[in-house]
């Protein structure tokens, strides 16, 4: 059975438009493995795991990949993606209007009515529900349902703010036949712009994976934190629109003669340019008891890490709910965050979380010292993150209700 073949010929068809290389995109998917569907992701220019096994229409190709799970568009879209990325990263894809990027819209037309599938579902606002929106009325098959999905962080709440993308976000918003949110205040800020309440679903406020798989994520993680090495996992260790890497360096070299001895794991350093401010900003006393991981952590490798910390230790400027709390929520480590509006009413200072904000180090060394040195504060958190993480984000929840949303809005996509 080759890559065009169904491989559930009959069924629904289910076509997401997300980054591949995402882990946000490979655990929302995987809530319908196991189910007798046809699902195919269209992938931003980034390339996925050579092993995840989901047919992917690719605008990035590197050698090792499957042919019979990859598809690749054009070689035009190659020769695009190449100089787009050189300029800009694997960032936002802006102005959507300029003739070069009718090259990534044009690839999603052909695939959208060539498969014609049932529901078309995008990950996120910027880029992928404005690429589909900037194509919507051009489509020959013109059956599907859409799903808009926001995220967390810049896509609606810094956005709002930009002139050029509040048209599109009032746009996607009107002409969505669903929408999906990770916070509440995403869906107020919806509402605002026209939502429906037919619009949205049964999903109501939900992780952007999916949820936590709390049995498998929690398996040996029964060690009360106090009682754990003394070790803070940083998972958000670079500079960019929504961290700020620096202050929360600056937040640990404070706290660091009232916290040692300790370990600290830092993740993601990706960015060449941040790696040198981390030995600047920590100095090689701190830096000898650190372990700094310059690539993506794999997932199972961040969570074995949320098992074995006392502490979570993960500010920001922007988010939804974070999916790195409701990890150390899952795993009984102690979550430090950052008091945005997404997570107001979900956790409790002191009861549930410490926050502190992302631009104050001070701040940030004191939730440091406060978390490393009460032991009542953090094993009695992790008893009641226990629990409340099930009431925020079990995946079994959210997976029995993908099962049913999916061949339920396929028929009003066209599916018989």
């Amino acid at each position: 059975m080759g890559f065009h073949d169904d491989d559930f010929p009959g069924a629904p068809r289910i076509l997401f438009v997300g980054w591949p290389n995402s882990p946000h995109t490979h655990s929302w998917i995987e809530l319908l493995q196991g189910e007798k569907l046809n699902v195919r992701l269209f992938g931003l220019p980034t390339v996925p795991p050579a092993d995840w096994p989901v047919k992917t229409y690719m605008t990035t190709w590197v050698a090792g990949q499957n042919k019979a799970t990859r598809c690749f568009m054009t070689t035009e879209a190659r020769r695009f993606w190449s100089k787009f990325t050189e300029k800009f990263g694997n960032g936002i894809l802006r102005r959507l209007h300029r003739p070069e990027n009718d090259v990534v819209a044009s690839s999603l037309k052909k695939v959208i009515d060539t498969w014609k599938p049932h529901v078309i579902h995008t990950l996120g606002f910027d880029p992928a529900a404005y690429i589909f929106l900037s194509i919507r009325q051009q489509l020959a098959w013109k059956q599907a349902q859409w799903v808009a999905q926001a995220r967390g962080g810049p896509d609606l709440y810094l956005f709002r703010f930009r002139d050029d993308l509040r048209p599109l976000m009032e746009s996607v918003i009107k002409t969505c036949d669903r929408f999906i949110a990770d916070n509440q205040w995403n869906y107020d800020f919806a509402a605002s712009l026209g939502l429906k309440e037919e619009q949205k679903t049964a999903f109501g406020i939900v992780s952007g994976t999916g949820g936590m798989d709390i049995e498998r994520f929690s398996k040996g993680a029964d060690t009360p934190p106090s009682r754990r090495k003394r070790l803070i996992y940083m998972p958000k260790c670079y500079d960019n629109i929504a961290v700020r890497g620096h202050s929360a360096l600056e937040g640990l070299r404070l706290a660091w003669p009232h916290i040692q001895p300790c370990q600290v794991k830092c993740a993601w350093i990706t960015q060449a340019e941040f790696r040198p401010w981390v030995r600047a900003c920590l100095g090689e006393e701190i830096i000898r008891h650190c372990i700094l991981h310059e690539e993506v952590l794999p997932k199972e490798e961040s969570i074995q890490a949320m098992r074995e910390a006392r502490v979570l230790y993960a500010p920001s400027v922007l988010d939804g709910i974070p999916n790195s709390m409701l990890e150390a929520m899952t795993c009984g480590a102690f979550p430090i965050i950052s008091p945005l509006e997404g997570v107001a009413g979900v956790v409790e200072q002191e009861k549930n979380v410490l926050f502190a904000r992302n631009l104050y180090p001070e701040e940030l060394a004191e939730a440091l010292i406060r978390a490393m040195t009460d032991d009542e504060l953090v094993d009695k958190a992790a008893e009641r993150n226990r629990v409340r993480v099930r009431e925020l984000a079990d995946r079994n929840r959210v997976k029995s209700i993908a099962r049913r949303f999916y061949p339920e809005l396929a028929r009003l996509g066209g599916w018989t």
